[in-house]
């Protein structure tokens, strides 16, 4: 019988590994960065996600800062 080693899981993982797991897209992902809800760090020129927080996120959800209506981004410029 053949077993699986589970390796751990990685501390830190690329912006598109962050989208993969939580099945969404880029502006969303952003958004969450932005809002303080997924934690990140930059090495060089690159991006990466705490996996810590991903969990929280699959764990207990998060919320997105709503979107403007066009007349509210037209009147706050």
């Amino acid at each position: 019988m053949k077993t699986t080693t589970h390796l751990p899981e990685p501390e830190l993982v690329p912006v598109r590994e962050a989208m993969r797991r939580l099945g969404i897209g880029e502006t969303t992902i952003f958004a969450l960065l932005k809002n303080g809800t997924l934690e990140s760090v930059k090495i060089g020129n690159k991006r990466l996600i705490r996996s810590a927080s991903i969990r929280y996120v699959i764990e207990n959800g998060a919320k997105t800062p709503p979107k403007p209506k066009k007349n509210e981004a037209a009147c706050a410029a």
